[in-house]
């Protein structure tokens, strides 16, 4: 089971419920780093050795190329699809449930993906 880091484009309550069903999540919410950049905050979970997980997949795609560029830490990044940003924490929750299930070894370093609805 990998761990995973969710930003504040993330609903709280997403984790939250993840968490309740096994997940290793934190968010960035409830550990106060709200606000703080998105290179630190891809950072933060790189060293955490979690994947973050983001709507903002426009700006991390990118950095996530560049953090490979330049060999910085990076334990991945899963973005949340369009067709998961309107539906209720407890679908995103049960995508990243079924993820993790789906890569029970973890990510390579520098994985992009993207979370899809679980049918």
């Amino acid at each position: 089971m990998a761990g995973y880091y969710a930003d504040e484009d993330v609903p709280v309550l997403a984790a939250r419920i993840a968490r309740g069903l096994g997940l290793d999540i934190l968010h960035t919410e409830e550990l106060g780093r709200k606000g703080v950049r998105d290179q630190d905050q891809l950072l933060f979970a790189a060293r955490q050795g979690r994947i973050l997980i983001t709507r903002n997949c426009k700006d991390f795609w990118p950095m996530s190329e560049e953090f490979a560029a330049n060999q910085s830490p990076h334990a991945g990044v899963l973005c949340i699809t369009k067709s998961l940003e309107d539906r209720p924490a407890a679908e995103i929750a049960r995508a990243l449930v079924a993820f993790d299930r789906a890569h029970t070894g973890g990510v390579p370093p520098y994985y992009v993906d993207y979370l899809h609805a679980v049918p």
